[in-house]
């Protein structure tokens, strides 16, 4: 049925119309038409312009009836940037939101919106006052450059001194992440850090033929100068799963450094002929906006392993002698001559905080078809170690196993100590042991995100707040936008009664994560520790609704407040949400004041070895009505005293 609409917008020298499925230039200068895919991934944004559009949403609303890759919908945005081109403020129209979505940042002019049938998401207001975002296009205008083409070799410098898009600097990740961090640095003055004079991220490099692209050399290169440029103490060098993810992306170099907050970026492009590969590099230094040298170099590529460490080795020297530094620490090799092996580790280790299931599969594969392989042992030893609820979980069994495969392959292996460091305080509740595993893993890789994290949780199950914090700054410091090392901030903030601030740090990552529900309890928490019970119980409310219980279910609790009070939803959590969590039952018998139950399930937690006993009995503020007790004291001292062994 044909509907009667009218949508229009303008913005930025454009005028689009949605039914005729044109986008025009104001000044009448001529305009390619955009692809039909491409066209309405534009409209998409337009609509729900200044909110972020998750990449599910876009992939919904442009392929409906088709399952396509995700790549698909960068691919879009990509030409979209290139036909929209750059604002006279050198800020770009489209915001990427880095692992969930895009938001159109431009001002908006609704021209007409009329007729039936229209979106729901349509807003209806004349215009929004956002930054004024008025520019030149790219490829039907001017401007509009994008560094590193796969066209070319070696990008013109004083074209690349201008690159597009800023995308709003450290709101990459939202304004929830500014919220954060800025909490973050306020914090931290206290804090020294690590003396590391510059910083650096390597981007995968890029073919400049897309038909030769060998992830083995895209991803390879990049790995094996990270851990080159890594034995200098001088550099501080984004971890390769920071940077994965721009594998196959035309990404604009200096918003990458911007995003990353880091002195330089390294970016690469190779070509294969002749069986040779040769590879042009180039440092972009961030706060001047260009590029500060070129460096080449040529490979054989009959191996393609020894081909990545001969150019690493190669370019390595060279920025060295660039920063005037020198390596302090012998450069960590790969670990396998295996290609499959390697690929499989690499995506594990990708993968091992957001899909740690999926990681686990593919660090299993790597020991498989290379058992030698110490690095994908610790690896692997690290994915079940998070799996694991309890010392006699079959995941920390296996965990054991591949800690001790790993070191007994190379005993040097970091990973394996931040997995026994762990295992250690979590499941055999010796933190004198934990300790040294944590030390021992950061001597082994003082870059290692995942050594800092270890150690914090450590420092922080133990009382040790201040330090805990100067841990997650160093891990910050190596990953400036990861949200694993903002958790942890998060919840050390709570774990040391700084109630205010965690509050603060547990609203922004809810909007970062809306569907992340661990925050909303902890920060359930701390509101309560405030005394703030009618906020805790709007939160607790909308923490129930986003788990999509049922109505009925969200109803009771909302009777149950109404009758008895925030003590009541506390009693009725205990009866049905947290049956079989005696810990977090413990919690809330400490908080409606019956000790008893509370001790009861505090016994259970004990006998079952559960793993809060080692990490949070000591800290957790819900608990804090119990330390008087004598039950309390017995408690602590019988955990002290059956410590386990490996």
């Amino acid at each position: 049925m044909q509907v009667d609409r009218k949508e229009i917008y303008e913005f930025g020298g454009f005028r689009l119309d949605v039914d005729e499925r044109v986008v025009e230039r104001l000044d009448g200068v001529p305009t390619t038409a955009l692809p039909d895919k491409t066209f309405e991934t534009l409209v998409a944004l337009l609509r729900r312009r200044g909110s972020l559009v998750t990449k599910d949403e876009l992939l919904q609303q442009v392929w409906p009836d088709t399952i396509v890759e995700e790549n698909n919908l960068g691919k879009r945005v990509h030409v979209l940037r290139q036909f929209l081109g750059e604002a006279e403020n050198g800020k770009g129209f489209i915001e990427t939101v880095r692992g969930y979505g895009y938001r159109f940042v431009g001002v908006v002019k609704v021209v007409e919106v009329s007729g039936s049938g229209l979106p729901e998401t349509l807003r209806s207001t004349e215009e929004e006052t956002l930054p004024n975002l008025s520019g030149t296009a790219g490829k039907n205008g001017s401007g509009g450059n994008i560094p590193l083409p796969p066209s070319e070799l070696v990008v013109d410098e004083a074209s690349a001194a201008t690159p597009r898009a800023s995308k709003r600097n450290l709101l990459i990740l939202c304004a929830a992440l500014l919220i954060i961090t800025t909490g973050f640095f306020g914090y931290l003055g206290l804090v020294q850090r690590d003396p590391l004079s510059r910083s650096l991220a390597i981007l995968p490099a890029a073919p400049i033929n897309t038909a030769e692209r060998n992830d083995l050399f895209d991803i390879g290169i990049a790995d094996s100068l990270i851990n080159n440029l890594a034995s200098a103490d001088e550099l501080t060098v984004r971890p390769l799963s920071t940077v994965k993810e721009y594998a196959g992306s035309n990404i604009d170099p200096i918003e990458v450094g911007r995003q990353h907050r880091v002195d330089y970026v390294l970016a690469a492009n190779y070509q294969i002929s002749g069986g040779r590969i040769k590879v042009t590099s180039q440092l972009f230094d961030v706060a001047k906006g260009r590029i500060q040298e070129t460096f080449q170099s040529q490979q054989d590529v009959s191996d393609v392993f020894a081909a990545q460490d001969a150019i690493a080795a190669d370019f390595g020297n060279k920025l060295m002698t660039l920063f005037g530094v020198s390596r302090n620490h012998p450069v960590r090799g790969r670990g396998t001559a295996n290609e499959e092996a390697y690929r499989a580790y690499v995506q594990g280790m990708y993968l091992l905080d957001t899909r740690n299931k999926v990681a686990l599969e593919y660090l299993e594969k790597a020991v498989s078809l290379d058992p030698a392989y110490a690095q994908a042992w610790a690896g692997k030893a690290l994915a079940h170690d998070q799996e694991a609820i309890s010392r006699y979980d079959e995941n920390y069994s296996k965990a054991l196993e591949a800690i001790k495969i790993a070191l007994a392959r190379d005993p040097n292996q970091s990973d394996a100590y931040s997995a026994l460091c762990r295992g250690r305080l979590y499941f055999e509740w010796d933190p004198a042991s934990a300790e040294e595993a944590c030390l021992r893993a950061i001597e082994l890789n003082r870059t290692s995100t995942i050594a800092r994290q270890k150690y914090a949780a450590f420092l922080g199950a133990t009382g040790r707040g201040d330090e805990a914090i100067s841990q997650i700054k160093i891990a910050e410091d190596l990953e400036p936008i990861s949200y694993v090392n903002q958790v942890y901030f998060a919840n050390t903030l709570y774990l040391n009664r700084r109630f205010e601030e965690a509050v603060v740090q547990y609203k922004a990552l809810i909007d970062l994560k809306p569907d992340r529900i661990p925050p909303y309890n902890w920060f359930i928490r701390a509101l309560e520790a405030q005394g703030n019970k009618k906020e805790a119980f709007d939160w607790f409310i909308k923490s129930l609704i986003i788990e999509r219980k049922d109505e009925e279910f969200v109803q009771r609790f909302r009777a149950v407040y109404e009758q008895s009070g925030y003590d009541g939803v506390l009693v009725e959590r205990i009866k049905t949400l947290e049956r079989d969590n005696p810990f977090r039952k413990a919690g809330l018998y400490a908080r409606i004041g019956d000790k008893d139950n509370a001790f009861e399930m505090l016994e259970k937690c004990y006998q079952q070895r559960a793993w809060q006993v080692a990490v949070l009995l000591h800290v957790e503020p819900q608990l804090d009505s119990l330390r008087d007790d004598p039950r309390y004291h017995d408690l602590l001292r019988r955990v002290k005293e059956s410590k386990g062994t490996l």
